[in-house]
């Protein structure tokens, strides 16, 4: 159960909307489902501004495959892949979910590796197994 008034210390990253002390994640992870790098944050903070803020060195020639939370991407990083949005007055074409779905395809080892690094509890906690120590003799 979690307590109702967090310590001053803690209002960082303690979410009065879920009650719990959480982190806004973003992972980059290349072709072979390797991470490469991670951002995150401790207070409330929308994906594209995460990506801003974060200032992950992506060449300006590597394709970026996103989804819908970073829309203004395009504009700092030209080769992005981002699928088209539909609204109530412009429903998208048979077309757009053909090529929606096979970019939401390629996207889905993305949410696949999120998934392990949620069960495993991998950035939710701090690492407490004992670290080894390396002696290093000259």
């Amino acid at each position: 159960m979690p307590s109702a008034t967090p310590k001053k210390r803690q209002w960082r990253c303690y979410s009065g909307k879920k009650k719990r002390h959480t982190a806004k994640g973003q992972i980059v992870i290349d072709v072979n489902c390797r991470i490469i790098c991670t951002a995150i944050s401790t207070r409330t903070m929308h994906d594209f501004k995460l990506f801003k803020t974060s200032r992950l060195p992506i060449k300006k020639e590597t394709k970026v495959s996103v989804d819908t939370g970073y829309l203004g991407i395009t504009s700092l990083h030209p080769n992005t892949d981002i699928p088209k949005k539909k609204s109530k007055l412009h429903p998208l074409s048979m077309e757009d979910k053909i090529i929606n779905k096979a970019k939401a395809s390629l996207r889905i080892v993305v949410e696949h590796i999120n998934a392990k690094i949620k069960t495993f509890k991998m950035l939710g906690e701090k690492y407490r197994n004992q670290q080894k120590t390396i002696w290093i003799t000259l």
